[in-house]
């Protein structure tokens, strides 16, 4: 729809705000809303009176992948109550572990024959958007320093703490994405935020899906490898530390540099390896490529 703006005194310009919206929302005349810039736009939504959304769900199948997409897509969608009905009780424990272990600020309020009822409680505010990102690209550092402990050692000895660390990053990737949803996070290119929050994730899961892929086997690996794992984990500092100093030149250096890691080198190595070592090689590539992509919104962000 479109409004005309209209002349009033001192100079400001009004414009009337459409009834069936003000209706929906409750909102009489006295009432504050809250307006934001967001580069040549305005976003107009209410003050604090916030009506919460909420939404159901029924689970059929005893599937903790199918359970906790559906959950993860409600949460970052932005609603605050969440009413489950269940078949099983093997159901009901899949979708109490996801709400613990995966939303910042839901818990389980209400749990009675096959229905359960998840609950915005706790939430804290947006502002600590930026904190987060910080701590997701600290979570991924944290795990490749782990990674290539365990390599030079032959074992898989800090998978416990990827699992951990892993169970981290979903928390905070998802509760970023919420905050778009719901208009607390308003930053220019708030588009290639989401893409960012969700390339940092996947790079995380990447090495947690090597732990998986190598069990409880000894690691037996050339030197050449554990070489790669020292420029990948170079190689991802230098995207962050050019991204917060804004230097957009190191930031392409960047990756132009992980791209050449993947394409010219992991690449080649996956050729001539062994068996074993081919696995290893390939979620190195996996995470390399992911970097890569994690360079791409950040790139995105910084340009005027």
């Amino acid at each position: 729809m479109k409004r005309k703006l209209i002349k009033q005194g001192g100079g400001g310009l009004t414009f009337y705000v459409p009834k069936k919206w003000t209706e929906s929302n409750e909102l009489r005349a006295g009432d504050e809303i809250d307006i934001t810039d967001v580069e040549d736009n305005l976003i107009i939504s209410r003050g604090v009176k916030i009506k919460k959304k909420s939404s159901k769900i029924i689970v059929k199948k005893d599937s903790e992948q199918l359970i906790r997409i559906r959950l993860n897509a409600l949460y970052r969608m932005g609603f605050d109550k969440i009413t489950v009905l269940f078949k099983t009780k093997k159901q009901a424990k899949i979708v109490k572990e996801v709400i613990e272990k995966k939303f910042i600020g839901f818990e389980v309020v209400e749990e009675k024959g096959d229905l359960l009822v998840a609950e915005n409680v706790t939430e804290p505010s947006g502002e600590k958007q930026k904190a987060l990102l910080r701590r997701m690209f600290f979570i991924v550092d944290e795990s490749f320093k782990l990674l290539e402990e365990d390599l030079k050692n032959g074992t898989t000895g800090n998978k416990e703490n990827i699992i951990q660390l892993n169970l981290r990053i979903n928390k905070y990737s998802n509760f970023c994405r919420r905050n778009i949803s719901k208009k607390r996070f308003t930053e220019k290119k708030i588009n290639y935020y989401w893409e960012l929050y969700y390339k940092i994730l996947l790079t995380q899961h990447s090495v947690q899906h090597l732990y998986e892929m190598l069990g409880n086997k000894k690691i037996i690996i050339s030197n050449k490898t554990k070489n790669l794992v020292k420029e990948l984990i170079q190689h991802y500092k230098d995207i962050q530390s050019s991204f917060y100093k804004e230097d957009l030149d190191n930031l392409l250096e960047a990756n132009d540099n992980l791209k050449n890691l993947l394409y010219n080198k992991v690449l080649k190595e996956i050729r001539k390896s062994s068996k074993e070592e081919s696995v290893i090689l390939y979620y190195l590539g996996d995470m390399s490529r992911l970097s890569y992509l994690t360079t791409i919104p950040l790139i995105a962000i910084l340009l005027e």
